[in-house]
């Protein structure tokens, strides 16, 4: 993952890797935007001493779409969640989601952040937040942060590969099982089902 350096401005309180413990989620309310437009506004327009946001993610208006644009230095406390600014990083989807839906390239750039910061602080998947979670806000809007949640937690199901062709297996108890229909198709075999006996018989001589 690719996160593009934007100049930082002045910087807040210092904290340490070990404060980092949850991830708020926000979207800007805007359709168009960028960390240099979002800084400009905090610091002008708000009077903070830097962009609130530790990370944005872009959305092809003001920005490529799933570029992310590091913000605030991520060592030093965000302004973007009330409560939970000194052990939160906030990162903020360009795009009004009570009126669109993030992009498919944002929602990648985001999972692929989540998993990196988790990888490099202590955060779990029950600590990756939306605004409204923390704070009176419908931001962000409509993105369903409990599906990402899940997403986080439930691990990726297994990869079962015949030849050339790659099939989704089940894993159970730890053994990994492969969907009957789709492996036989991958192996170009023939498939009956026997009514009278309830079986399932598998022969070579092509696809039925």
């Amino acid at each position: 993952m690719t996160v593009a350096n934007v100049p930082e401005a002045v910087m807040m309180a210092r904290r340490s890797p070990e404060d980092i413990h949850y991830i708020v989620i926000h979207h800007s309310g805007t359709p168009n935007g960028n960390v240099a437009i979002f800084r400009d506004y905090h610091i002008h327009q708000l009077g903070w001493g830097d962009v609130g946001y530790h990370y944005v993610i872009c959305n092809g208006n003001g920005g490529p779409d799933g570029e992310v644009q590091e913000g605030r230095n991520i060592l030093f406390a965000g302004a973007h969640a009330p409560g939970r600014n000194n052990d939160s990083v906030g990162i903020c989807l360009v795009g009004d989601f009570t009126q669109s839906k993030p992009t498919s390239a944002q929602m990648l750039a985001l999972y692929g952040l989540i998993k990196d910061l988790m990888r490099r602080y202590p955060i779990t998947p029950d600590r990756v937040l939306a605004h409204k979670e923390v704070n009176e806000t419908d931001c962000p809007g409509s993105l369903d942060v409990a599906a990402i949640r899940a997403a986080l937690i439930r691990p990726p199901a297994p990869k079962i590969r015949v030849g050339n062709i790659e099939l989704e297996g089940i894993m159970v108890d730890g053994k990994v099982y492969a969907p009957v229909r789709a492996l036989i198709d991958a192996l170009n075999y023939r498939v009956d089902w026997d009514e009278a006996t309830r079986t399932v018989n598998i022969t070579q001589g092509g696809k039925q």
